[in-house]
């Protein structure tokens, strides 16, 4: 969707998903090896308002502001569970409303960490999701 709306067409749109794509992946690489980005405060924050998420926070020139929200698990088995990924928008919303939109998306992941804990959010061993994959 955050392609779309930037009207890019063909060739171009998919290299702006790849870019994305490829640019989360190694942030999420990173700091699933706990490499933090230096310099990039805010980068990587508990989330505000629920107590098992954590927020990774992407940013794209072309496309925007993305926001993973993820759980990791006690028994490091995954290590990172990645419950929702999205855009944050802000055209013409009121910090109030930022502030909600943000505040709702969290508790959708933290929803989501609470269902799948029981089984591992289908995590299996040698999992083809894995970041050490």
């Amino acid at each position: 969707m955050a392609v779309e709306q930037t009207g890019l067409r063909g060739i171009a749109a998919l290299q702006a998903e790849a870019s994305l794509i490829g640019a989360s992946r190694a942030q999420l690489r990173s700091f699933a090896r706990g490499m933090l980005p230096e310099g990039r405060t805010g980068a990587f924050e508990p989330a505000a308002s629920q107590p098992d998420m954590w927020e990774l926070r992407v940013q794209d020139a072309r496309l925007g502001a993305f926001r993973f929200y993820h759980g990791e698990p006690e028994c490091g088995d995954p290590d990172v569970a990645v419950m929702l990924f999205h855009q944050k928008s802000t055209d013409g919303l009121s910090a109030d409303e930022i502030a909600q939109a943000q505040d709702r998306a969290m508790a959708q992941a933290q929803r989501r960490y609470e269902r799948g804990r029981p089984c591992r959010w289908g995590h299996v061993d040698h999992c083809s999701s894995c970041l050490n994959q």
